[in-house]
């Protein structure tokens, strides 16, 4: 059985009709769907090598396979296999001749850091892959700093939360007015124009769209005042979410992505990072300013020296921005230290 070429997008693959000729020779839909993600997490590596991983070099498969960041030795020597047998396919020189041992291979492209930082391109690129505008933007939302306690910031927020503010003088932006269940306030985050469509379409989506084999089954949501509803599943009771919601969208989030350590947390972080390198751009620093403008823009924790006055803790925020991961994803950052 072939796969219907609206489910999969094979222009996400590198030498994409070569990939999908291989795949078509699977009868199991659940084979194809494997070997398909398998693919996806290391097109963007061949993208930018500009070259099939049939064409590659021992080592360059080595260092395609630490790219696919596979979290268990089990889960490498599996992406291995399925690499191997389409090198194979491809052609009678295969690198993989090269190694004595895939299981030693394994054990050392194996993901050693669970929390994995994303960068806004490879961000972007996970969400072209989800059939939801809901999950898109839910996790561009995280990235871009809305959460809130118990993600009330996220639950709670309604399409008249959002506006584009005209300016006269310069382009316009966009914005969000979110509550937060913590602070019991209401504050205005500046969003990207991305966010602000995505937004739009999820509280115009319908129905949640799930793939069952080759196909795509719709549930259609309850009506709901928020932009995040719950799907009409069983029995239910009421339309409220709460931060459950949010757990099991990780969970298969975790399945979906294939990182089985991703947290919403690794979103937000991510997303920090991001806005640490758009400041440095500006600025040519990342010093207590930019910090700040990140903490306000995040809400990040408080600190306190009496009990009474509180302000940004800068201890918190450098610890989360200034680690090993900043440089690999932005490398103009690699190096850069806080500068005050």
């Amino acid at each position: 059985m072939k796969i219907q070429n609206n489910v999969l997008k094979f222009d996400k693959l590198y030498n994409g009709e070569e990939k999908k000729a291989f795949i078509n020779q699977y009868e199991s839909v659940d084979s194809q769907l494997t070997i398909y993600w398998q693919f996806l997490k290391v097109a963007p590596f061949e993208f930018q090598a500009n070259k099939d991983m049939s064409e590659m070099t021992g080592a360059e498969i080595k260092e395609m396979l630490l790219s696919a960041e596979c979290s268990t030795i089990t889960s490498a020597i599996n992406h291995i296999n399925t690499y191997k047998r389409y090198i194979d396919y491809m052609t009678t020189t295969s690198p993989f001749y090269e190694f004595e041992s895939y299981s030693e291979l394994a054990s050392e492209v194996v993901a050693k850091e669970k929390n994995k930082r994303y960068s806004k391109k490879e961000l972007m690129f996970m969400l072209d892959e989800l059939n939801n505008y809901t999950d898109q933007a839910l996790l561009l939302a995280l990235f871009e700093g809305i959460k809130g306690k118990s993600f009330s910031e996220l639950l709670t927020l309604k399409r008249e939360n959002l506006q584009v503010i005209e300016e006269k003088d310069s382009e316009d932006y966009y914005v969000a007015d979110v509550y937060d269940e913590g602070t019991k306030e209401i504050r205005r985050v500046r969003i990207s124009e991305d966010l602000y469509k995505l937004l739009i379409l999820a509280d115009e989506q319908t129905a949640y769209r799930t793939n069952n084999q080759d196909e795509i089954i719709e549930t259609p949501f309850n009506e709901y005042e928020y932009i995040f509803k719950k799907a009409k599943k069983g029995r239910q009771g009421g339309n409220v979410l709460d931060r459950h919601f949010i757990t099991r969208k990780f969970v298969f989030f975790k399945e979906f992505f294939g990182n089985i350590y991703l947290t919403a947390e690794d979103i937000v972080q991510s997303g920090m990072m991001y806005m640490a390198f758009t400041l440095f751009k500006q600025s040519g620093k990342l010093g207590k300013t930019e910090l700040l403008t990140i903490g306000e823009h995040y809400d990040t924790i408080m600190a306190t020296s009496n009990g009474k006055d509180y302000y940004r803790n800068i201890t918190d925020l450098k610890r989360k921005i200034f680690n090993e991961q900043l440089g690999k994803l932005y490398s103009e950052l690699e190096g850069v230290e806080y500068s005050d």
